[in-house]
């Protein structure tokens, strides 16, 4: 079976920078790639991650490690829609069992660009690739229409000539000439002006081709074919021949409010690794092995008694067993709020000073992961005063503070986010 975009997510950080989004203070592309890759649909764990983008500070271990997938293989590639585009069309063709998620992510640039969207692709029916062209068009040259017109006729693949469909045209502005001569060449291929991207994510070229992707996706019959042509002024247009097999799930998390005044919002503003007091000191050995714990909820189950314990300790805390243990991970989402409190401006560890003179107050619960077993999680994304008992809370991988001159990540407690449900095409 011929393998396929079957799913995808999409995620943005929750500060402003001016008109755009940006990272708040506990956000990084790391904490947004990751956030992408697990709001994808439950599915089996990926062979393969592409990270389509600038991705110096994700590191291919911390991918592995959050994912629990000692033998997955990270591939970092350009920024870029042509990028993008090939390295979709590259994944899909190949047969075999396993699955690949590309994720598609931009920095904070000058014109903004801060966010990740991730594509599962799998051996089932989706969103087939038929193929990705190339064609080039400085400024300073007059565009050859003939040439144009080829090359995205070309990554429509082996569709004939006289196959119906629609070109997906991202573009500022487009010469005439190229319309023209694609109204003649390609008649059963209207053209359809995609709709504007959202203009938080600034002019990220990767970002704007991954959401003009799934607005192509959802708006395309099934068995209908298509065209996603993006014109980048002065460079080149990158196109991606589609074709749908089936609905595809898009879950779109775009933060939590942005009328808590006390989160941060300028990049500019987040915590430095310079300079910062190191609170109660944690060695990186240490860190590093309690990081199933701190990453996943890693806990071990005891073969005597049944209880479990968390996080992991090598040995049963109830019955002293060191023998058997069962790793499991715990639930990370629905958890049940037991205990709440608000930590004000002065009362913080001092390793959490940077982030406070950022964002201010914020809240601190004590969640149930089990019965019998208990997690203290610091919140995001909330006002505080916010949190209540009985309340339920889910869990992202965040940045905590920076220590020995890294960033420490774990855990916090933030609230439900909205999922977009799937677009049924099936009509």
């Amino acid at each position: 079976m011929t393998r396929s975009i079957v799913a995808a997510a999409r995620v943005r950080p929750r500060a402003r920078s001016g008109a755009f989004d940006a990272p708040g203070p506990d956000e990084d592309l790391f904490t947004l790639a990751l956030e992408a890759v697990e709001r994808l649909p439950a599915g089996p764990v990926p062979e393969t991650v592409h990270l389509v983008g600038s991705a110096a500070e994700v590191e291919d271990w911390s991918i592995r490690e959050v994912l629990g997938a000692p033998t997955l293989q990270v591939r970092h590639h350009a920024a870029g829609a042509s990028s993008l585009f090939a390295v979709l069309a590259q994944s899909s063709p190949f047969e075999g069992p396993g699955a690949e998620v590309v994720v598609a992510l931009d920095p904070l640039s000058g014109a903004g660009g801060a966010g990740a969207v991730a594509f599962r692709i799998a051996p089932t029916p989706g969103l087939s690739l038929l193929g990705h062209r190339e064609r080039g068009h400085p400024d300073w040259k007059r565009p050859d229409a003939s040439e144009w017109t080829d090359a995205g006729r070309r990554a429509l693949g082996e569709l004939p000539e006289s196959s119906s469909g629609q070109l997906f045209l991202v573009a500022p502005s487009a010469p005439p000439v190229l319309l023209q001569r694609w109204a003649q060449r390609m008649p059963g291929f209207p053209v359809v002006s995609a709709p504007p991207s959202d203009p938080a994510v600034g002019a990220s070229p990767t970002l704007r081709a991954a959401l003009a992707l799934r607005s192509l996706a959802l708006g395309l019959p099934n068995g209908g074919s298509a065209l996603l042509a993006v014109l980048e002024p002065g460079r080149a247009t990158s196109f991606l021949g589609a074709r749908s097999d089936a609905p595809l799930p898009w879950i779109g998390a775009w933060g939590g409010s942005r009328a808590n005044p006390g989160a941060g919002n300028s990049p500019g503003a987040a915590p430095s690794l310079d300079g910062v007091s190191e609170g109660a000191y944690l060695s990186r050995a240490t860190y590093l092995s309690e990081l199933p714990s701190r990453w996943r909820f890693g806990a071990d189950r005891c073969p005597q008694c049944h209880q479990v314990t968390f996080p992991v300790r090598g040995f049963c805390r109830h019955c002293g067993t060191a023998e058997r243990l069962e790793r499991i991970e715990l639930p990370r989402n629905g958890l049940e709020i037991l205990a709440a409190t608000t930590v004000a401006p002065g009362a913080q560890p001092t390793e959490f000073d940077p982030q406070v003179e950022v964002s201010g107050a914020y809240d601190v619960v004590i969640a149930a992961l089990a019965p019998g077993v208990r997690v203290t999680l610091q919140v995001a994304d909330a006002p505080p005063r916010s949190s209540k008992i009985g309340g339920r809370v889910d869990t992202r991988l965040r940045r905590l503070y920076a220590m020995e001159g890294e960033w420490r990540y774990g855990l916090k407690a933030v609230p439900g986010d909205a999922v977009e449900p799937p677009t049924d095409r099936s009509a």
